[in-house]
């Protein structure tokens, strides 16, 4: 659960088990859904345009161009307001 942000920093084992766990990409806290409380843990992944991302963070490349930015976020709303 991602009760504060320090809790939700990408680390490999924490964003792979989201990923593998919940079944959604960019599910930080697995409660089954993407929403606000998902957000510390994208934070720290963003890179940017062209610049590689951490691989603990692929879960939230939702366009899988090896980048974090700011098209991954607006899916990321997007999922979230679904």
């Amino acid at each position: 659960m991602c009760a504060k942000a320090v809790e939700c920093r990408p680390t490999p084992s924490r964003l792979s088990a989201v990923f593998v766990g919940s079944g959604i990409p960019g599910d930080c806290d697995q409660h089954g859904d993407i929403d606000l409380a998902d957000y510390p843990c994208f934070e720290p992944c963003v890179s940017g345009p062209v610049n590689p991302a951490p691989l603990a963070c692929a879960p939230f490349d939702f366009d899988q161009d090896n980048d974090v930015d700011l098209v991954d976020f607006q899916n990321l709303v997007g999922i979230s307001q679904n």
